[in-house]
């Protein structure tokens, strides 16, 4: 089986979490014997592949360009929309520039759904927010996002290299999505190392985050996976106080390497993590200051971890994904013979 991944023409230059999605679904698909080329180009030749598969509607003008130039019917077309109503959020924070380009891709993003065979969806609140928004009707499979495993490692490249023998992890773009901004502001007056890994999606934000961290705030630029692996074993927690997470890669990753972890309350995390884990409102400092101090004083355990093996890998995700290819190739050669 030959399948195009399709995404934004900026995958590389401005990672995010669909960039680790693809990443990862691409290598576990390849050693199920499926060949995966990514494509951000819509000028591709498409006759070669058995399958089109779509990633990320936040960016609607892309996928909906690459979608009007199909061939009605001719491609079996798979999309993994990584969505979530980001409306609130943009008005929250106040942000009407970026809320008006929200707002105008909404007619695309219905186009793109009503055009597409087969969504894979990370949870039930995915679907059931696609399905209001859009009127979507259309089959879908719930796959939740997933994960690797961690190998441990006794060496500490936090205490190493800063002196912090307990900081609390925070992994994700610098930028006012992901709140670091109030993650500074809630522990303030607390003699709490905090160590924030992510590439600058926000310059400005940058500079008020770092006009208001203390002496004990580290910022990363950028780290490979063993490396950030190493960060999240030694960690005592890992937070992430965004305006949304759906559920959070991070989150799993560190949940994985055994860190106690708090995430947002917005977005999925609560359905994927119940009450494995600690939740906070990002509005609110009192409310991140209150579970990160609480997720400090609890021990580590493997509680988390064990599920998420169980649970939430690539591997598994990949191994359930290529059953709805098959499925629905199978689907679409029965169209075809119907209609020849």
């Amino acid at each position: 089986m030959k399948v195009l991944f399709y995404t934004r023409k900026n995958l590389h230059e401005n990672p995010a979490g669909d960039t680790s999605i693809i990443r990862a679904l691409k290598e576990c698909l390849r050693k199920l014997e499926i060949k995966v080329d990514l494509c951000t180009d819509n000028r591709v030749n498409l006759n070669s592949y058995d399958l089109i598969h779509l990633f990320n509607v936040s960016r609607a003008t892309e996928l909906y360009d690459f979608i009007k130039i199909l061939s009605t019917g001719s491609k079996a077309v798979v999309l993994t929309p990584i969505y979530w109503d980001l409306s609130n959020y943009l008005k929250q924070i106040n942000q009407k520039e970026k809320l008006d380009a929200w707002t105008n891709g909404e007619r695309k993003r219905h186009y793109i759904f009503e055009n597409i065979d087969l969504s894979i969806l990370h949870s039930k609140g995915e679907a059931e927010m696609i399905e209001r928004n859009y009127n979507y009707n259309k089959p879908y499979q719930i796959i939740h996002y997933g994960t690797r495993p961690i190998k441990k490692e006794a060496y500490n490249y936090i205490k190493n290299r800063y002196g912090f023998e307990h900081y609390v992890l925070c992994v994700g773009r610098i930028c006012p999505q992901k709140n670091q901004l109030s993650l500074i502001r809630a522990l303030k007056n607390d003699l709490i190392p905090i160590v924030f890994v992510g590439n600058i999606n926000d310059a400005r934000y940058y500079k008020a985050c770092i006009a208001e961290a203390k002496q004990n705030t580290v910022f990363i630029d950028k780290m490979q996976n063993h490396q950030l692996d190493n960060l999240y074993q030694h960690a005592h927690i890992h937070i992430l106080p965004s305006w949304v997470e759906y559920p959070g890669l991070a989150s799993l990753e560190a949940g994985v390497a055994g860190c106690n972890v708090v995430s947002t309350e917005i977005g999925s995390a609560k359905e994927i993590f119940g009450d494995m884990i600690d939740y906070c409102d990002p509005s609110n400092l009192e409310s991140i200051r209150t579970s990160t101090i609480k997720a400090l004083t609890m021990p580590k355990n493997d509680l988390l971890k064990n599920y998420i093996l169980e649970h939430y890998t690539w591997d598994k995700h990949a191994i359930r994904l290529q059953a709805q290819y098959k499925h629905l190739l199978q689907l679409k050669e029965e169209q075809n013979c119907i209609n020849r």
